[in-house]
């Protein structure tokens, strides 16, 4: 029994923690992977999870770029929280409507 409530516990505080979501308008990209949303007048870097992009003084960085601003700059997007990284930085799936961007910056070609 002790063990059980202890492992339900466990889960519960582990979800907690990684359950954050919230609403933002993206009012900047620094690359093909991060971003900066508005919320409530405050500023969040956002990289986006699971991918990677070229940096912008890479081949394809600026390529990586320009496509994930015509996706989402300017617009109101869904960031659903995973962590948050050494830099500081909130890392999550950025979702325009139901659109994962994540994956359709993959899809697009732009990042892996």
């Amino acid at each position: 029994m002790r063990i059980r409530l202890f492992f339900i516990l466990f889960i519960l505080s582990n979800y907690s923690v990684f359950a954050a979501i919230f609403t933002g308008k993206v009012v900047s990209i620094a690359d093909g992977d991060t971003i900066t949303v508005l919320t409530d007048n405050k500023q969040t870097k956002v990289r986006l999870a699971e991918i990677d992009t070229p940096e912008k003084n890479q081949p394809y960085g600026r390529k990586a770029k320009k496509a994930l601003s015509d996706f989402i700059f300017g617009k109101t997007v869904r960031i659903e929280v995973d962590t948050i990284d050494r830099y500081g930085r909130t890392v999550g799936k950025i979702f325009l409507d139901n659109l994962n961007i994540n994956k359709e910056m993959v899809r697009a070609g732009h990042a892996r």
